[in-house]
Formats: C-alpha cells, structure tokens, sequence
C-alpha cells in the first residue's frame, strides 16, 4: 500500500510539473499571436520564428512523454549499438565544456581504470548525461567544478556526476 501511494504521488507530481512546462510556452504563444493581432509585434519573421520555437518546446515535450509512457508500458524501442564508452564520454563531455566554461566552471572527465565496450543507446544514454550536465551547470557557482566520473564495477559500469552546486 505505502508502494502504490508513493507511486500515486509521483504521478501526481509528474502531471503538475508537465501541466507547468506545458503551460509557459503556450502562454507566450498566445500572448505573441494577440500582441500580433493587436498590432504591438509586427508580424515578421523574426517573431513567426520565436512562435515556431516555443511550439518546438511543446513538441519535445510530447515527444518525452510518449517516450515515458512507453518505458512505463515496456514497450520502449532502444538502438542498441557497440560503444567505447571512454570516448563517448569523453565527446559528450567535450561538446558541454563551453556552456560550463560561459559560468567558468572546470568540467572533468575522470576514468577510473579501464572501461569495457558496452551495448547502448547512444541518443538516449547521451539525452540523460547532457540532462545531468545542464542540471549541474545550472545549479553551479561561478567558478565551480563539475566531475564525471566513471568505472567498471564487476559487471556493471557506474557513471557519477559531482558538482558543487545546490
């Protein structure tokens, strides 16, 4: 019983959050069509462009819970493909260095020992590290140290991502 009521609070709070990030870029649509239609924005590209980019927030949203839904119903499709993961994380950790640098925040890659070409899906498992970065990034101090970390543990490979941040 305390499983399912802690599942039905996560769910709760999952809908409410969703309800949230839906609802900023639907409220500045609406607002930018109206200024439009009112004649306090101009009806130009440059604004059809910043509609067109909310709407793209919107669609990723979508896309993401679709995404969730599947993984909760098992039916969840993965590109499963050979990886050296040391230079895959080396390459996503590479491509994030100039966001932290912009907060002049050193980002590490920390390999402890050697780690074993492993079956993933690049997308994904890339989608769920750069979530990890921005995160840390975002919640960082100026100045701050962000390090990833990774190892073989037995049969499992661990990845870990400490920053200093809140």
């Amino acid at each position: 019983a305390g499983q399912l009521e802690n599942a039905e609070e996560r769910r709760r709070n999952l809908l409410s959050d969703v309800a949230h990030e839906l609802r900023n870029p639907l409220h500045i649509i609406k607002g930018n069509i109206e200024a439009m239609i009112d004649g306090v924005f101009p009806r130009t590209d440059d604004e059809l462009n910043r509609i067109l980019q909310q709407t793209q927030v919107i669609t990723t949203l979508g896309d993401d819970l679709r995404e969730l839904a599947q993984a909760e119903a098992d039916q969840l499709h993965l590109d499963l493909q050979s990886i050296e993961l040391s230079k895959f994380l080396d390459e996503t950790i590479r491509a994030y260095k100039p966001a932290a640098a912009e907060k002049e925040i050193t980002l590490e890659l920390a390999l402890l020992g050697k780690l074993p070409i492993i079956e993933l899906d690049r997308a994904r498992i890339q989608q769920v590290l750069i979530n990890l970065l921005s995160n840390a990034v975002r919640f960082s101090q100026d100045g701050g140290k962000i390090q990833v970390a990774a190892e073989q543990i037995d049969e499992h490979v661990e990845i870990r991502i400490r920053d200093n941040g809140a």
